[in-house]
């Protein structure tokens, strides 16, 4: 069933949304040690002066619109501490205290970081998105130059490692490097049977402490850790951002067949072995494919294949039972029997995850139905404000007040908008 969704903020709504949205980018904004980012939120103590991957890439993505110049500080700072093997952290500590254990870990882990200056994990891998908008924004070939090489061998490093079984789909060591840290899509893996936040952070140390005695080396620790997924959001993003790669890449006159034939691979890999025929799924460590229905099985329509996703949309995407709720998209299916709209990842509404399915769905010719999901987001935020996550059917916010990477919904208000060019 679809919801009755017809009506339209007014244009002086939607500015006003845009301008709120916006400004949680320049409120959120630091200089730690000469790096320049933004920072998930000044308000919070475990994210202030530190810098996360992902969420600087959904931010310089927004910031490309207006300060295309900050953007770009965005990027080197994420670039920052890229190892010689092209390595990115998921976190930069540039003030040092990468190697102190936070408050509510002490009594799981003696140490932490091997480096007091990043993390030794990686999150899901847009930074070429984050890039592409900004050239598109500013047709600064020189900064391309400069950073072309730096993410082409982020991306190659990416295959090299996280694909030891040669099967083109990339895996992932631990529920932190998939960013739904909490989500029922790991229970299996992790062996969660009451589904509590502390339960599932106990389960989270056990796979870090493993992943500390295996030096965090990261074949190693695929060789030999218990964890091991295959993402299919992970993936999806992961080819999708190795095509945008190679179109860079001709812009500047750099060789992009590697690139556009890895695309390729890891979008055949996940079209042919990641359906089960009514769903997109992770593959898990057993190699079998999750039952789990999350709103990662949308994101393959962010892809440029020939696919009818009618089906999906119609019994899933849309279903009020399952992941259409009255704020954007549920995390989890709302069947789900471990389905809880207030806790962390197990069922909530998080912005970036309802700005992707709305970029797939326009992707797919669904303008209609990702208007909608821009529209409840906007609903979402002018009636609740800026929070880290929501409940998906009151609307509640949770967690960090605010959190930066909402940002996203400048986006989404300009699609309401229908701004040229926004594409």
């Amino acid at each position: 069933m679809q919801l009755d969704y017809t009506t339209c903020p007014t244009d002086g709504d939607l500015d006003q949304v845009k301008e709120s949205a916006y400004r949680l980018l320049t409120e959120q904004r630091v200089t730690v040690d000469g790096h320049t980012f933004t920072t998930p939120s000044v308000n919070h103590e475990g994210y202030v002066g530190r810098q996360w991957f992902w969420d600087s890439c959904f931010q310089a993505y927004v910031l490309a619109e207006r300060e295309p110049g900050v953007a770009k500080e965005e990027v080197r700072s994420m670039l920052a501490n890229q190892s010689a093997d092209g390595f990115i952290p998921h976190m930069n500590y540039f003030n040092g205290d990468g190697q102190e254990v936070p408050e509510g870990f002490k009594d799981l882990v003696d140490e932490y970081w091997s480096s007091p200056y990043h993390s030794d994990m990686v999150q899901p891998p847009i930074i070429a998105m984050a890039v592409e908008r900004i050239y598109d924004r500013t047709g600064d070939k020189e900064f391309l130059k400069e950073v072309l090489p730096q993410l082409e061998n982020y991306y190659k490093h990416l295959k090299d490692v996280r694909d030891p079984d040669g099967d083109e789909l990339l895996s992932i060591y631990h529920s932190w490097e998939s960013g739904w840290d909490n989500s029922q899509r790991w229970d299996s893996t992790y062996g969660v049977t009451e589904g509590t936040r502390e339960e599932i952070g106990k389960h989270k140390m056990r796979i870090f402490k493993e992943c500390q005695e295996q030096g965090w080396d990261e074949r190693k620790i695929l060789t030999n850790g218990s964890f091991e997924v295959k993402p299919v959001d992970f993936n999806v993003l992961y080819a999708k951002n190795v095509k945008i790669l190679a179109s860079l890449s001709r812009e500047i006159g750099r060789d992009d067949s590697w690139l556009e034939n890895q695309s390729a691979k890891t979008t055949d890999a996940i079209f042919n072995t990641m359906y089960d025929g009514d769903k997109f799924c992770d593959i898990l460590s057993d190699g079998t494919l999750s039952p789990v229905k999350s709103a990662a099985m949308f994101y393959p329509m962010l892809l440029d294949r020939k696919f009818d996703y009618s089906k999906m949309i119609d019994e899933h995407l849309t279903n009020t039972d399952e992941f259409w709720a009255q704020y954007g998209i549920s995390t989890t299916s709302m069947d789900n029997e471990s389905y809880d709209p207030d806790t962390y990842w197990r069922g909530n509404v998080w912005l970036n995850v309802n700005w992707f399915v709305m970029k797939g769905l326009e992707n797919q010719g669904r303008t209609d139905l990702a208007k909608q999901v821009a529209h409840k987001t906007v609903d979402l935020v002018k009636e609740h404000d800026w929070w880290e996550h929501y409940n998906p059917e009151n609307g509640d916010g949770g967690g960090a007040k605010p959190l930066a990477w909402d940002c996203v919904v400048y986006d989404m208000v300009e699609l309401l908008q229908d701004r040229p060019g926004r594409a």
